[in-house]
């Protein structure tokens, strides 16, 4: 099963800050760290040997595999210096809300009536979607009044 772009772009993303690590922090080769990147491809698809792509990756070997990038990150940066994939994702969702232009007033009275909070930057990244797809359609709803 081949990965969609999506999870190319995912899987790229994940294994760059290691790569990174590899190089600057342990002095690593391009082809070290190349071979480190296939051990973790091998050790998940299960083959100890030969030719193995990242782009043969059935989805949940997917999943372990950015796991394990995250895992190598931790032990090679420390735990403090990975950056959590809940808050880059919350981040991205509070960037497209306040791409729609509706004021923080009008969001915090839509999160409190919601979700029982009055300032909606704090929601959870749940409650965050749920807010983003609310705010849409106001959005929406407000233009066309216009």
């Amino acid at each position: 099963m081949a990965l969609s772009f999506e999870q190319i772009k995912r899987y790229r993303a994940s294994w760059a800050p290691v790569a990174k690590a590899y190089r600057e922090l342990g002095g690593f080769s391009t082809e070290e760290i190349e071979e480190e990147r296939l051990a973790i491809l091998r050790t998940v698809m299960g083959k100890p040997e030969g030719k193995v792509s990242s782009k043969d990756l059935t989805d949940r070997q997917f999943t372990k595999v950015l796991g394990e990038h995250r895992k190598a990150a931790v032990l090679i940066l420390g735990p403090g210096k990975i950056e959590d994939e809940d808050a880059v994702s919350r981040r991205r969702i509070i960037f497209r809300i306040d791409e729609l232009g509706l004021p923080d007033t009008y969001l915090n009275e839509i999160a409190t009536d919601a979700f029982g909070s009055s300032d909606w930057r704090t929601l959870p990244r749940p409650a965050l979607l749920r807010l983003l797809w609310t705010a849409k359609k106001r959005a929406k709803a407000h233009s066309e009044a216009r």
